[in-house]
């Protein structure tokens, strides 16, 4: 406890030193039994863990140019309350969770372009990770992971195919001429004509960034 007063009392006196502005909150934030002191300055907050078993528990984050919003709340429908931190970086908007499980937070699962329903467990969205060519996902939450369902991307060959479906991420590989073709080591695929419709405003999403 000693050293956590210590670090607390050297991150008010920046605070005043640097005449930034702070707000603290103190509370049961995420739960019932345990307490949680918040110190947010105009550059950073911090949440402080008092009651964990490790002697200094605490998670921060800045919150600089790229940062959009923060919240405590249950997105996977467990009905314990989460932390979730929104930032942009390019063009895409980066969830990061940290879901709560039996009244301690997770390590943090970062989403890109994700759009949550409030009363599901499952959740969509899309992303361009290793390739250009841009991919849609679906993802259920289970328990404090992550299954993921299924894998969409547009098709690099011809019309009339339009987008491949797949239960991996891998859909695409690329050869050494930096040409992508289809990864027909993928267990399950499907050659699609049009873009399933709860995929369609994911796209017009992307299409207006």
């Amino acid at each position: 406890m000693y050293v956590l007063q210590k670090h607390l009392k050297k991150q008010l006196n920046d605070t005043v030193i640097n005449s930034y502005d702070y707000v603290i909150e103190y509370g049961n934030l995420f739960n019932t039994k345990n307490k949680v002191l918040a110190i947010n300055k105009n550059h950073s907050k911090t949440y402080y863990f008092l009651e964990s078993e490790k002697p200094f528990d605490y998670i921060d984050y800045e919150l600089g140019s790229s940062f959009v919003s923060d919240t405590i709340y249950d997105i996977n429908n467990d009905s314990e309350l989460d932390l979730i931190v929104t930032t942009k970086n390019g063009g895409n908007i980066i969830t990061e969770v940290r879901l709560q499980n039996n009244g301690k937070l997770q390590d943090e699962i970062k989403l890109y372009n994700a759009v949550f329903d409030t009363d599901k467990t499952v959740f969509r969205g899309y992303t361009r990770h290793n390739t250009p060519i841009i991919q849609f996902y679906k993802f259920e939450w289970n328990k404090t992971n992550i299954d993921s369902i299924e894998w969409l991307a547009y098709n690099s060959g011809k019309e009339p195919i339009k987008f491949v479906k797949a239960n991996s991420k891998d859909i695409y590989e690329v050869n050494d001429s930096g040409e992508y073709y289809l990864n027909l080591k993928i267990n399950e695929y499907q050659l699609l004509k049009e873009l399933p419709k709860e995929y369609v405003e994911l796209e017009r999403l992307y299409k207006n960034k």
